[in-house]
């Protein structure tokens, strides 16, 4: 690499050390491609999606819009800005060089000895390891304030969307839900979508679909226009009222030796398997004096050679608490995260 790769390569390092990447949407991009580009892992493509708020569905992104590629946040709380790069240009100074990519640029990161070639010196301290960390956390509260998280009712919801606007198969924002209610609601009130992923004895894991408002009634049929859509809208989701995630952000995290512990009962969509970036359902909740914010490790027993052992696998934080009930975001995981695996709370939140 001649001498103008090397000053580039340290020019891109520094910048992407404290920046996400503005990506201009191509024709025929998916989330899916994205990820892979730029994380060199298409499974990744969750954390692309959730951190775009603005995508309601992640199998409908556009040509000339933008996306975030979250890499690596600003070390410093009190600057909340994003250095944003024009990649069109970045790609064009990468080509010119003609050994230096953006791919490379990422992985070299994580290359101390590289790095030390290069005569770039990589910030690893504590304080800045935990300033990242609560930031990531902040970011993944944010994000599931406005629901698309998983949750627990213990009796039976009586009412259910029976058809779409036009014959439609899902509905869109603005469309028409035709719902069936044993509860009676008011035109005007706000209500949300659950689809049913699980069904137990005792409990049925839902998952936020969506929202809406009541548009009109007749008798207990109601027409309800989506107003939010997360995930498909269709005939049989259950339609309850509104349901409020607010909760004051942590102001920082305190280690605990309090012993509550858990089980995971339930996956996002309910998968036998997941990991970061997707949630899980706990058996502890608010009356166990769980709360948002919280940070449970996770963790198996295996027996190995006849002894046996506890394994972590991965971390999670509280996004949405119940009575008996919280919903986990998976913030990271060393193995595939599965029903059955317990958890026990690690960091409390103070708000």
């Amino acid at each position: 690499m001649n001498r103008l790769s090397y000053l580039l390569a340290i020019f891109l390092l520094s910048g992407l050390a404290f920046a996400d990447i503005n990506y201009e949407i191509r024709k025929g991009d998916t989330l899916w491609g994205i990820s892979k580009r730029f994380y060199k892992n298409p499974f990744k493509w969750s954390v692309i999606w959730k951190y775009n708020t603005y995508i309601s569905n992640p199998d409908l992104i556009y040509p000339k819009k933008f996306v975030a590629i979250p890499l690596k946040s600003k070390a410093e709380k009190k600057n909340t800005a994003y250095a944003e790069i024009d990649l069109s240009k970045f790609e064009r100074l990468t080509d010119a060089v003609g050994e230096f990519t953006l791919e490379n640029a990422i992985a070299l990161k994580e290359d101390p000895d590289t790095l030390n070639i290069l005569g770039v010196t990589k910030q690893t301290s504590t304080d800045i390891k935990d300033n990242e960390k609560f930031e990531h956390i902040k970011r993944v509260l944010g994000f599931y304030k406005d629901g698309q998280y998983e949750l627990v009712f213990e009796s039976p919801i009586n009412s259910e969307v029976v058809s779409i606007q036009d014959g439609k198969f899902n509905a869109a924002d603005g469309d028409i839900v035709y719902v069936v209610s044993e509860k009676s609601f008011l035109v005007g009130d706000k209500v949300v979508f659950l689809e049913p992923l699980k069904s137990e004895d005792k409990f049925v894991v839902y998952s936020y679909a969506g929202e809406g408002v009541v548009y009109k009634k007749s008798g207990n049929s109601y027409q309800i226009r989506a107003t939010k859509v997360y995930d498909a809208i269709r005939s049989g989701l259950k339609v309850v009222d509104y349901i409020k995630n607010d909760f004051p952000m942590p102001v920082e995290f305190l280690k605990t030796d309090l012993d509550k512990k858990g089980v995971i009962i339930g996956m996002q969509h309910n998968s036998s398997m997941s990991g970061q970036g997707y949630t899980a359902v706990l058996n502890i909740g608010k009356n166990s004096g769980i709360k948002p914010g919280d940070i449970f490790s996770i963790y198996r027993y295996v027996v190995e050679g006849g002894f046996k052992n506890r394994i972590v696998v991965g971390e999670g934080v509280v996004v949405y608490a119940q009575d008996r009930y919280a919903t986990l975001a998976i913030l990271s995981n060393n193995q595939e995260i599965m029903e059955g695996d317990m958890v026990s709370l690690d960091m409390v939140a103070v708000q």
